[in-house]
């Protein structure tokens, strides 16, 4: 008798949605087209082409941009080109009991930088916005990272983009 019960209780949402009416067709569609069309042919008319405002050219955007490559696609300024052409190396690292420092050379210069140091910030002896991620004197490497991408430069063999 409960198996009875439980059936009928089960199945009877299913009995009572299947009883319903079926929504009446519907086809109230309406073609706006040419009321849309003549709203657009309306608006061009009144644009002051005077008013609008001009773009920035690709020179103007380029002159804005103070940190990393104004051409994200040129390799001239890229680290991995400071690397390859011996522009920026890691020298050398020097430990103390209380600190550790990398001495690095870039583009004619030398001297040391340290952990959190960012070119054109805090030294002139990386790219600007390049920051210092971690020295590890053990393998001899310092990382740099720049926006998202981090770069290994190291003593022993060559540097190499992460």
């Amino acid at each position: 008798m409960w198996a009875f019960i439980k059936i009928i209780l089960i199945l009877s949402p299913i009995f009572l949605l299947s009883c319903t009416k079926e929504p009446e067709n519907s086809n109230n569609v309406v073609d706006i087209s040419e009321e849309l069309a003549q709203i657009k042919k309306e608006a061009s008319k009144k644009i002051n082409q005077k008013t609008l405002i001009k773009l920035p050219s690709k020179e103007e955007i380029a002159s804005d941009i103070s940190i990393g490559n104004k051409n994200p696609f040129s390799s001239n300024n890229s680290i991995a080109n400071l690397i390859a052409n011996r522009d920026l190396k890691l020298v050398g690292i020097l430990s103390t009991k209380n600190n550790t420092v990398a001495l690095i050379s870039f583009k004619n210069e030398s001297g040391v930088v340290k952990v959190g140091d960012i070119g054109g910030k805090d030294t002139n002896l990386l790219p600007e916005g390049y920051k210092t991620i971690s020295i590890d004197k053990t393998k001899g490497t310092i990382t740099i990272k720049f926006k998202n991408d981090n770069y290994v430069l190291n003593i022993l063999n060559k540097s190499k983009y992460l």
